[in-house]
């Protein structure tokens, strides 16, 4: 009965130790074995199963995939002196898993190590151009530079930076008066450029349309001058042939337009010799018109 015991027990504690000494790495990982905490092999394990000394060592793993971390926010200063807070996103992959373990041990800490070697790379980045150009046209040009500085730092500790990100840019209470004002200014600046190009715009309009109405005017006027003028030369050329046919007929039209005008008035008083011909005319026609 104590032999079955005994191989019952050694059954079992067979069974734990086959269990301890195989391990799984998942697709993604990438894993390391450790013999009281130090590096017993220098073999990189990749995805499948794997055997280890059972209870002694210990199967540390690391991600494939693309890992980061944030920066805090902090202060730099442009080129230009003007003051602005920046924080940034690193992305990185472990691309030596000894190494990486060796320097940093784990995530958290690669992290504290690694985040003043960003900070410093983005102020050293950010002093080298104006506060303007940095948040505009500099920015892809900044942030290529920071990345290019944090890599050959990020190989001490077996990393591969992936990319470096800006994500807040921020400015301190006392700069946002001064920016406002600036940017106040630039937009009163633009309104006027605006205003006087529209005022100029008016002027060439106004100005072509009064020319173009002078021209339609005068035109206008040249033309009404030349049918008026044409009329009367029409109207001379029937009269002189209506009053060459009969002079009698002319002379009386002449008397008649002679009457309408000096005898329209009511207070003309007219003192005539009866031998006067503007007397006898009109004499002659009242007697006939009262016949």
């Amino acid at each position: 009965m104590f032999k079955k015991i005994q191989f019952i027990v050694v059954f079992v504690i067979a069974l734990i130790a086959l269990a301890d000494s195989a391990f799984i790495v998942n697709q993604g990982e990438q894993a390391i074995v450790l013999q009281f905490g130090k590096i017993v092999s220098e073999e990189i394990l990749d995805a499948g199963l794997h055997f280890k000394i059972p209870f002694i060592d210990k199967a540390n793993y690391f991600e494939k995939k693309v890992l980061g971390f944030s920066s805090e926010l902090r202060e730099a200063i442009a080129s230009d002196q003007k003051r602005v807070l920046v924080d940034t996103y690193t992305k990185y992959r472990i691309a030596d898993p000894l190494l990486f373990f060796q320097s940093v041990r784990n995530e958290r800490n690669l992290a504290i190590r690694i985040s003043p070697i960003v900070e410093s790379a983005t102020r050293e980045a950010i002093a080298k151009v104006s506060l303007n150009c940095f948040v505009s046209e500099c920015r892809n040009d900044t942030i290529l530079f920071i990345k290019k500085s944090v890599i050959e730092s990020a190989k001490s500790f077996g990393i591969e930076i992936v990319d470096v990100r800006v994500k807040t840019v921020g400015f301190p209470n006392e700069n946002l008066e001064a920016i406002f004002s600036r940017m106040k200014t630039d937009r009163a600046k633009e309104a006027k450029e605006i205003r006087a190009t529209g005022f100029q715009e008016k002027s060439i309009i106004t100005s072509a349309a009064d020319k173009e109405s002078a021209f339609i005017i005068s035109d206008a006027k040249l033309k009404s001058a030349t049918l008026k003028g044409e009329a009367d030369a029409e109207s001379a050329k029937i009269y002189n042939t209506a009053f060459s046919k009969d002079l009698d007929y002319f002379q009386y039209l002449r008397y008649l337009e002679t009457y309408k005008k000096t005898l329209n008035s009511k207070n003309t008083l007219f003192i005539l010799n009866e031998e006067n011909d503007y007397l006898k005319f009109l004499l002659k026609n009242l007697g006939q018109n009262s016949k």
